[in-house]
């Protein structure tokens, strides 16, 4: 197969027409700065059955809520840029009450008030504590 016939491939090496129809359930925004990282993770997720968009800091990942839909968002707390991980998820459950968010980073809890329902997990995360904790989340705000 062509790449042409396909256009555009995302970050996540699906091209943009096709992941567009993937279900909703199943769409990660991972928030992660660390270019690295952020490949590893992703790659770790797809391989569990999610369909990961990355962003490398909260204006990117704002400007990709804004113009698609997620089941989830998991996001470092320290990001480049005027808003952090915290203010972030902050800022998502505001405009987005209904998406679950996740928050990791290798420092120690912030000392700031987390959103409520908003997790904190420090890195490195186990992959299988990550995984059982995002499809939980996903399942309560569905509804399942």
């Amino acid at each position: 197969m062509r790449l042409a016939q396909w256009g555009r491939l995302s970050e996540t090496g699906i091209p943009h027409r096709l992941e567009a129809r993937m279900p909703h359930h199943s769409r990660v925004l991972l928030v992660e700065d660390g270019l690295l990282l952020r490949f590893m993770m992703a790659q770790m997720l797809e391989n569990t059955g999610f369909v990961v968009i990355g962003a490398g800091d909260a204006d990117e990942a704002l400007s990709l809520l804004e113009a698609d839909s997620f089941a989830i968002v998991v996001s470092d707390i320290d990001m480049p840029g005027e808003m952090d991980g915290v203010e972030l998820a902050h800022e998502i459950r505001s405009r987005w009450p209904e998406v679950p968010v996740i928050l990791i980073s290798g420092e120690e809890l912030p000392s700031r008030e987390l959103p409520d329902g908003c997790p904190f997990l420090p890195k490195p995360v186990p992959d299988r504590l990550l995984v059982a904790l995002m499809r939980e989340m996903i399942a309560r705000a569905s509804g399942h």
